[in-house]
C-alpha cells in the first residue's frame, strides 16, 4: 500500500510541478510506471480526486469527479511552503479517461 501512494504521490507531484512552473507555452508530461497492485486498487486512490491533498506534499487542495470532460479544481501549496497560504489554483478538464488504466488531464 506504501508503495502504491508514493507512486501516485510521484505521479501527482510531476503533473504539479509542470502547472506550478507557469509559462503560456504548451507542456506535455507523460508518466508511466509498474505498480505492484491490482489496476483496481491503485484507481480507487486516484479517482478520489478530493483525497490528493491527504498524501499528495504539493497539493493544498482539490475536487472534482474523476470522469470524462468533468473539471477539477486544484489548488497547490504556496511557494513558501506550509505557511498556510494557497498557491496557485489550476482547474483542468479531464480529456481522456479509461477506467483503471488511463487519467489526462489539460489545463492552462
Amino acid at each position: 500500500m506504501k508503495k502504491i501512494i508514493l507512486v501516485l504521490v510521484f505521479a501527482i507531484l510531476v503533473g504539479g510541478l509542470s502547472l506550478w512552473g507557469g509559462g503560456k507555452e504548451m507542456r506535455v508530461i507523460t508518466t508511466e510506471i509498474n505498480i505492484q497492485a491490482s489496476p483496481e486498487k491503485v484507481w480507487s486512490i486516484l479517482a478520489k480526486t478530493n483525497e490528493w491533498k491527504n498524501w499528495s506534499p504539493i497539493i493544498k487542495d482539490s475536487s472534482g469527479e474523476a470522469a470524462l470532460g468533468s473539471k477539477l479544481v486544484i489548488t497547490m501549496i504556496s511557494e513558501e511552503g506550509k505557511d498556510g497560504k494557497p498557491g496557485p489554483r489550476y482547474e483542468p478538464i479531464i480529456t481522456v479517461f479509461e477506467d483503471s488504466k488511463n487519467l489526462t488531464w489539460t489545463a492552462t
